[in-house]
């Protein structure tokens, strides 16, 4: 006899089956069975880069883990139309145009269970631009140095982070800002050290 049971929505995992049977002499027999029960696709998680900071620039290895109750039979990733099998867990974005790029990763079980995952990164092919504008290269300076430099870039518009030092033989002055694309930053410097300096971002 066979008695069909609806396993959906059930966790993937393993279960006992259990089959008992009296006769009106009160006698009993039960058998039991443990399957597997597998109805889900494997789980993909992004391991590097982090989802959250989803800008990276080309060539950025992108690597995954592919987990199953059962075990992972394939996995593949669709960019621009074109699906690629892949042997390992890495897609390399090498070739990857500047901008926002789409991929949808799938995996599917030894049971053909099937799940996918859409993940944006945006590719940065070029560094940003720095026009350090003043100090004027070799220039005379008393104690107060003015320093006004800006920063562009192609793709990202806002929070350069640009890093300036002035540089002494015997002292180091590094301060840290956060641009918006294109704008000047202007600032007073006192310096307390007579000799050679040097400006860089």
């Amino acid at each position: 006899m066979v008695i069909p049971r609806d396993l959906s929505g059930l966790e993937d995992g393993t279960y006992n089956a259990l089959i008992t049977c009296i006769d009106n002499a009160t006698f009993q027999t039960s058998h039991s069975s443990s399957f597997n029960l597998d109805t889900h696709g494997p789980e993909i998680t992004i391991t590097s880069p982090s989802p959250a900071a989803a800008t990276i620039k080309n060539g950025t290895l992108i690597t995954m883990e592919v987990t199953d109750f059962t075990a992972v039979d394939t996995v593949w990733y669709g960019f621009n139309g074109i699906n690629t099998t892949l042997s390992s867990y890495e897609i390399d974005t090498s070739d990857w145009p500047e901008g926002g790029n789409i991929i949808t990763l799938y995996a599917n079980d030894t049971l053909n269970n099937l799940n996918s995952l859409v993940q944006e990164f945006n590719i940065d092919k070029f560094p940003p631009v720095v026009i350090l504008n003043l100090p004027l290269a070799d220039s005379l300076h008393n104690s107060l140095l003015i320093v006004n430099y800006s920063a562009t870039d192609s793709f990202q518009l806002n929070n350069i982070a640009c890093t300036l030092i002035v540089d002494h033989p015997t002292k180091d002055i590094v301060v840290l800002h956060n641009l918006s694309n294109a704008s000047d930053i202007q600032f007073d410097m006192t310096l307390d050290i007579t000799g050679d300096w040097i400006v860089s971002v």
